[in-house]
């Protein structure tokens, strides 16, 4: 069976030490499970029932000579235990604060170059509506005081707008409602 926890794997530890006591040739005859040596096998099955935190270091123990017990197994992953999960959870808590102070840091900004583009948007150019000339012939729309459709569209979704009645629509559209929206405002 699977085990997730370190209290789960060492009583499946334990377990297969009474399967040995009882019908292993091994000759461990001890009553105590804890008492009972470790062999290669029960340390793989160990190894690769449990999470893969531990696998690394139960492949460390060896049971070749013969000392290692179902409780020496047990204090040495215990002990494993507490030197990782000590200084890992407060290396967890220390990155997620600070990703959390990030965030804040991040939202902040985002609100700041929001409300930029807000003051930006308010002070919209006037368009100026012209007949069909060569483009050639013209200078960039810029120069030539058009308003960028970008800007329009911010400013008519600053003030209200349902943006999906916009969508798709030419920029001279775009320009005649901010025109009628900011004659409103003035009147």
């Amino acid at each position: 069976m699977r085990w997730k926890t370190l209290e789960e794997g060492i009583q499946q530890l334990r377990e297969v030490a009474v399967l040995e006591v009882l019908f292993g040739r091994g000759g461990q005859h001890d009553n105590d499970p804890d008492k009972v040596r470790c062999t290669g096998q029960m340390l793989w099955n160990l190894a690769t029932l449990g999470p893969s935190q531990y696998t690394t270091f139960i492949a460390t123990i060896h049971p070749d000579n013969n000392r290692e017990t179902v409780g020496s197994v047990a204090n040495k992953l215990r002990n494993y235990e507490s030197i990782i999960s000590g200084p890992m959870q407060a290396q967890v808590s220390a990155m997620a604060k600070e990703l959390r102070e990030r965030m804040e840091e991040v939202t902040e900004e985002i609100r700041e170059v929001r409300e930029e583009m807000r003051r930006n948007s308010s002070h919209v150019a006037p368009v100026r509506v012209t007949g069909p000339r060569v483009r050639a012939q013209q200078p960039p729309a810029r120069e030539r005081g058009y308003t960028p459709q970008a800007d329009l569209w911010y400013f008519l979704r600053d003030h209200g707008e349902d943006m999906g009645r916009w969508d798709g629509k030419p920029t001279s559209a775009l320009a005649a409602r901010v025109h009628e929206l900011k004659e409103r405002n003035t009147n």
